[in-house]
């Protein structure tokens, strides 16, 4: 049966016991000499914590979390001393306080010493740093003049000493490091973490993140140097170290002139000049055209240069190495030995262990966690106490416009035309944001406006609409009733025309009876009646005769003359009339066609009774063609031009026209009755 390994069998074992692993070997070997946290509440620090009584004049320090911090707990309204540290209170003081802890030595391992510092005070000259003491420190007496054998922080002095101090105390006396650490300088909390290791070198952590490591041996003159220059050599002969020489082939030009002023040579001596009393005679000078200058060599790079000549080094034979530099075998004190002109720096999270990612991952678990909630805190803070501060809202704005500008010039967006002086200063001074505090400040008022002008318009629209309402409904009722008006006048005149036209057709079938029986004898009777009664009616032929020989253009203009002349309640119902009974036309024209066909005397005849007798029938037929041959928009338009231009005067005619139709209806009528007796 096949064995499998159970471990193999489930691939997350494996990870599980690697860290396990990695876990015990980080532990197992770790040693914590000291720790402090400031966990406790009250005053149980007091009893670690020994203050130096070597000066009567030391400051104090008290336990507080300070003004902003992240320590979660506190947030969620546990004690208000959580995540709390000892703070400097007193200005322009010195503090010098200790705690002990049990005595060690750090041979043959490595050494980390670890805490964080808060300047909130916005430190300007003071010191944030620690010291390591030997057991042997008497801690009532602590002051600037006891021995120690690390020191290791940043101290602070206006920004031009801005540095982290790492001094290491060999053979009795004080080491500086030779390289320069820069510190942080600002108002949050920061780790600090040096580490000495067993091979002589070292490692300055800030935040958890390296900044500087080296060798104990070079970074501080513990020793003596391995080294030195080696003072039997000698320069060579030929070492050049001139950087740039005179060209050698360089020529001066034959036509160089260098005499600045020459002889006027068109001077001469005066006639009158006397040599034994005036002295010897000399012509003046003038600007040389030709000069041009100091000639001077041409300067050329040293082809044989070779640098500056340095003394080379050899190895000193005084020189002895120590392996035990980094070994400090007493260390039981650690204490804070500061000077400070204003107060209010915070300690908190010290550490002394030999395992140094051990450090770290405690660095993490504390300072890690509260750095971000911290920031925020202080962020908000800031922008409350900056809101009431115009300088630094100023200077704020100002940093603000140079990082847009740089974000411009990168971005090659900068135009001059917009971008401009007084745009800039009214940003910086602040101008803008005042007029969008009062835009904002505005905007409810105008909402508000703006809704009650929008409810007075959706009132007055909702009143036009139930108004157009009712209007519209009125209009709509007199449209109605002019409808029907103008219906019943139409049925009326239809029904005038039916009794019209029945009485038209049984005349003219009386005529054609009689005009079949005696031709010849109506004919002359009514030739002799049509000349002596009625000279008119011939006048009326030759209109007729006249009306066909016209062109079409001569009929238009009779039948306006025809339409103005008659009423105009009947010029609207004749053309109503005469869309409708177009049938009825047709007949008409039938007729006409028969009688052409008729004999001449016939025609005689049927034209005289058609002049004497003119039925209204005949009219509307002319009118119906003038219709048919004009378009209806123009019938309007010449309807309401003789309507409107229709002067007094044609009102008259129009009377005595209507007097002259009777009296030729009573004479037509005697005219049937005379035939009727014959």
């Amino acid at each position: 049966m096949e064995r499998r390994c159970p471990v193999a069998h489930y691939p997350d074992m494996k990870l599980f016991l690697l860290l396990t692993n990695i876990f015990l070997s980080v532990y197992a070997e770790t040693i914590v000499y000291f720790r402090e946290q400031f966990e406790d509440d009250g005053e149980e620090w007091v009893k670690r914590w020994v203050q130096s009584k070597s000066r009567p004049d030391y400051g104090i320090f008290q336990l507080t979390s300070g003004k902003y911090f992240g320590d979660p707990e506190k947030d969620k309204g546990m004690s208000e001393k959580r995540d709390p540290g000892i703070q400097t209170i007193q200005d322009w003081k010195f503090y010098g306080i200790s705690a002990r802890f049990e005595p060690f030595s750090n041979e043959g391992q490595t050494l980390v010493i670890q805490y964080t510092v808060k300047h909130e005070q916005g430190i300007d000259c003071g010191g944030g740093y620690v010291k390591l003491f030997p057991a042997d420190l008497n801690q009532l007496q602590l002051n600037r003049e006891s021995p120690y054998y690390i020191m290791f922080g940043p101290d602070i002095c206006g920004t031009i000493h801005e540095k982290v101090h790492v001094i290491f105390n060999y053979k009795g006396k004080n080491h500086l490091i030779k390289k320069n650490i820069t510190c942080k300088h600002d108002e949050l909390t920061h780790l600090y973490t040096l580490i000495l290791r067993p091979n002589n070198t070292y490692e300055v952590k800030i935040d958890n993140e390296r900044v500087e490591n080296g060798s104990l041996d070079d970074d501080w003159d513990f020793l003596l140097p391995k080294k030195i220059q080696d003072l039997n050599a000698t320069k060579p002969l030929d070492w050049d170290e001139r950087v740039q020489i005179v060209d050698p082939d360089d020529r001066r030009p034959d036509d160089w002139e260098e005499t600045e002023f020459m002889p006027d040579p068109d001077s001469r001596q005066p006639v009158d000049w006397d040599s034994s009393m005036d002295g010897e005679w000399e012509p003046p000078t003038i600007p040389n055209p030709k000069y041009k200058g100091i000639w001077t060599p041409r300067i050329i790079d040293n082809p044989n240069y070779k640098g500056e000549w340095v003394r080379p080094e050899t190895d000193n034979p005084d020189f002895v190495p120590d392996p035990t530099i980094y070994i400090y075998r007493n260390i039981g004190v650690i204490g804070l030995d500061l000077w400070q002109v204003k107060s209010g720096t915070i300690f908190d999270n010290f550490l002394i262990t030999n395992n140094e990612t051990f450090a770290e991952i405690v660095g993490n678990e504390t300072w890690g966690e509260t750095k971000d909630p911290e920031r925020e805190m202080k962020e908000i803070q800031d922008e409350e106490r900056d809101s009431k501060d115009e300088k630094k809202q100023r200077l704020k704005r100002l940093h603000k416009e140079f990082e847009m500008l740089e974000k411009m010039e990168k971005d090659k967006t900068f135009d001059a035309e917009k971008y401009t002086l007084k745009d800039m200063i009214n940003r910086i001074q602040g101008k803008d944001e005042e007029k969008t505090k009062k835009i904002e400040e505005a905007k409810p008022k105008e909402k508000q406006e703006v809704q009650q002008i929008e409810g007075k318009k959706q009132e007055e629209d909702t009143k036009q609409a139930e108004s157009e309402k009712w209007e519209v409904c009125e209009k709509q009722e007199e449209c109605e009733e002019r409808e029907k008006d103008k219906n019943q006048e139409q049925d009326g005149n239809q029904e005038e025309e039916k009794k019209r036209d029945q009485n038209v057709k049984q005349e003219e079938s009386v005529k054609q009876e009689e005009t079949e029986q005696k031709p010849e004898t109506l004919k002359d009777k009514k030739q002799e009646e049509s000349v002596k009664q009625e000279p008119e009616t011939q006048k009326d032929k030759k209109q007729e005769e006249s009306v066909k020989q016209e062109p079409e253009t001569l009929k238009d203009k009779k039948q306006e003359e025809s339409v103005k002349q008659e009423p105009e309640t009947q010029k609207y119902n004749k053309e109503e009339e005469s869309v409708e009974q177009e049938p009825e036309t047709q007949k008409d024209k039938k007729q006409e066609e028969s009688v052409k066909q008729e004999p001449e005397t016939l025609k005689d005849k049927k034209q005289e009774e058609s002049v004497n007798q003119e039925p209204e029938t005949q009219k509307d037929k002319k009118q119906e063609e003038s219709v048919k041959q004009e378009p209806e928009t123009q019938k309007d338009k010449k309807q309401e031009e003789s309507v409107k231009q229709e002067p007094e005067t044609q009102k008259d005619k129009k009377q005595d026209g209507g007097d002259w139709q009777r009296e030729f209806d009573e004479k037509q009528d005697t005219k049937s009755e005379s035939k009727d007796e014959l």
